[in-house]
């Protein structure tokens, strides 16, 4: 039977290097808070963060996993609650400072795969849930069906500012339409 994991925080010490360990992880509600205010979103339900953790060798290891949320934004036009559902997958090898490439004076940063880190003897299951939700939700969520506001710009009195008029080689192609 395979140890399974409760904790946010994954001492790697207690770890038995040459098998896989699952783990399980759902939020409490002070996390939650702390999501909402610095991801500056309504609500968040439902956040879920499973997966495994795998052995590569030499104290480097994987780690595998979905995580899954309901977000609740304000839509960006309208400021009403726009839901959204999160569910990805997670891919991260953690390697040791000896192991890592950052340690090598030719370093390339174009050379590192994204899904390498450097770490040292913990990792934080919800650093990286935080991580992945601000690089997967909507940057300007919008509500269904919403046509974009046009508005008209000008000082009282005058003719607003149109598309037409703020370009000013659009009477060319005017002039080019009536000699044809």
């Amino acid at each position: 039977m395979q140890k399974k994991i409760t904790n946010n925080v994954i001492e790697l010490r207690h770890l038995v290097e040459n098998r896989k360990v699952d783990f399980e992880f759902d939020f409490s509600q002070e996390f939650a808070t702390l999501i909402k205010s610095q991801l500056d979103i309504l609500d968040v339900k439902k956040a879920k963060f499973l997966g495994s953790l795998a052995p590569l060798g030499k104290g480097d290891w994987c780690l595998t996993g979905i995580i899954g949320a309901s977000i609740e934004q304000q839509c960006s036009i309208t400021l009403d609650p726009v839901f959204t559902r999160v569910d990805s997958k997670v891919l991260r090898n953690f390697r040791g400072a000896a192991n890592a490439e950052l340690t090598n004076p030719n370093y390339d940063e174009t050379t590192i795969d994204d899904a390498d880190e450097v770490f040292s003897k913990t990792i934080d299951l919800e650093n990286i849930f935080y991580e992945e939700l601000s690089l997967l939700l909507p940057d300007y969520p919008k509500k269904e069906n919403i046509k974009h506001l046009k508005t008209d710009y000008g000082p009282p009195g005058v003719s607003p500012i149109t598309d037409e008029t703020s370009k000013p080689f659009s009477v060319l192609s005017d002039f080019k339409d009536r000699l044809t």
